[in-house]
């Protein structure tokens, strides 16, 4: 894969896209915890991993028309699903997360700029997850349809699904998830077992663990409902969830 840069990125916060009005991304990361296990026969720290976390924080332009201000300076006391496309384009690089949004202020710049810095953590026992996107960055679908596929070289185990939908227009819109061995040239894709899928009657977004095993080499996602126009990401996660 070519090196790349961070132009025309992407960020969404439960379905609104707050990109225009995001400065920077200062922090997207998966800590994880260790422990000392140290014998008294060892020169050196010995450690086993623990829990793993997330974080992203991020620092907005104070624009008081916009839909970021109302929607960062809420705190909300339940969970957010934030997603970072980097950048936005098919098979290019995902983060996500389920955080509580932990702080928001504002800071007055010595040349007067007024910037809001924003910090969110991990939250509900998933860590910050980084996947590859099925859709062309924000995609406007006017009905059924495939997203591209992924191509995961081998048999992949878990992961996630996650979706944000920043506008819909109709009654529902459902994303399902689904596999093929050869890319649907002999084997046609059909959805995972256990399946992957949420559904949206509007604006939202929606991080679904995987706990289908031995999905096959090929992922894509199928996009049905009953709706006019729907803007949305979707964001196909491979690794362990719990």
């Amino acid at each position: 894969m070519a090196k790349i840069n961070g132009l025309n990125s992407r960020l969404l916060l439960d379905g609104i896209s707050i990109g225009g009005d995001t400065a920077s991304l200062d922090d997207v990361s998966t800590p994880t915890a260790v422990f000392d296990s140290t014998g008294i026969d060892k020169s050196a720290f010995e450690r086993i991993a623990g829990l793993s976390d997330g974080a992203m924080s991020l620092t907005t332009h104070i624009n008081d028309d916009g839909v970021t201000l109302a929607k960062v300076n809420a705190l909300p006391s339940t969970d957010v699903i934030a997603t970072a496309l980097l950048p936005n384009g098919v098979g290019n690089i995902a983060s996500s997360i389920v955080a509580k949004q932990v702080s928001y202020g504002w800071n007055r710049g010595s040349d007067g700029a007024l910037s809001g810095p924003v910090s969110m953590q991990g939250a509900n026992g998933h860590p910050l997850v980084w996947g590859r996107q099925m859709t062309t960055g924000i995609q406007t679908v006017t009905g059924a349809a495939d997203t591209a596929s992924i191509d995961n070289a081998v048999a992949t185990d878990l992961g996630y699904l996650i979706v944000q939908v920043s506008a819909f227009t109709g009654t529902d819109l459902t994303v399902t998830l689904e596999e093929s061995s050869d890319d649907g040239a002999g084997d046609a894709f059909a959805a995972l077992s256990p399946s992957a899928t949420v559904q949206f009657t509007g604006v939202g977004a929606a991080f679904v663990p995987i706990t289908a095993t031995g999905v096959e080499r090929y992922v894509q996602a199928a996009i049905t409902g009953t709706f006019t126009t729907a803007d949305l990401v979707i964001i196909y996660a491979v690794g362990a969830a719990a």
